[in-house]
């Protein structure tokens, strides 16, 4: 009873309308449509021609984005169209876009060195630097699908994406957005929810998973394969 209590109203004002991942697996999304699949873990250039599938004009440099900020831009752009057809980033739309994961940023602070050793001081790479925030990917992302909401990264070591629905919850109910881009980040690629305001027990925003089940499940989730997992065999209510 006491789960009830500190879980289950972080749900009464929110649907889950769209999930999204980028994983080692496959790129898909979840909508009530049911799944659309996009193709394989990227290869070589295959960032390329993901980017044009995403989006109609690819953000700058795209091509220099870590692994975990082309993976968050890409799932907050499914997100985005899935729950709207209509959907442009040139709109900018009061959306907010957070985040949870601590591995991006560790494999980021090496890649960044790497390069720094190898091109010696002059000749590395600055403006990688920084990459080197946990905020970088998500900044990349609310540019890129012109989300204007709020967006921060925060840290759980238990629950993490139980953690971030609860947080984005309490967005939801400040009225500081319309809507919600919950992402989970690591070095696996990038998945996350759409969360959209609604009333409790009413219909006028037509959601792919009850917020209660997604909460239980979330509460049970200890790595992002398993959240992919969880959205992969399910089917829209």
């Amino acid at each position: 009873m006491r789960q009830e209590r500190s879980i289950y109203p972080e749900c009464r004002n929110w649907r889950a309308t769209a999930a999204a991942w980028v994983g080692p697996t496959e790129i898909a999304s979840l909508s009530r449509d049911g799944v659309r699949r996009l193709g394989k873990f990227p290869a070589n250039g295959d960032w390329h021609r993901l980017s044009q599938v995403w989006f109609a004009r690819p953000p700058r440099y795209f091509g220099r984005f870590p692994t975990a900020a082309k993976a968050a831009c890409g799932v907050a752009c499914m997100l985005m169209q899935d729950a709207d057809p209509q959907w442009k980033p040139e709109l900018k739309s009061e959306i907010g876009l957070l985040g949870v994961g601590l591995e991006p940023t560790r494999e980021v602070n090496f890649e960044y060195f790497r390069d720094y050793v190898a091109a010696g001081r002059s000749l590395a790479r600055g403006n990688l630097f920084v990459y080197t925030l946990p905020t970088a990917a998500l900044a990349e992302a609310s540019i890129a699908c012109g989300l204007a909401g709020p967006s921060w990264f925060m840290q759980a070591e238990r629950q993490p994406f139980a953690a971030l629905l609860q947080a984005a919850g309490q967005e939801l109910r400040s009225g500081r957005a319309q809507a919600i881009l919950a992402l989970w980040l690591s070095t696996a690629g990038a998945a996350g929810v759409r969360l959209d305001r609604g009333q409790r027990d009413s219909e006028d925003v037509a959601g792919i998973v009850e917020p209660k089940a997604l909460l239980e499940a979330a509460a049970e989730w200890s790595e992002i394969d398993e959240m992919i997992g969880y959205f992969t065999t399910r089917k829209p209510l």
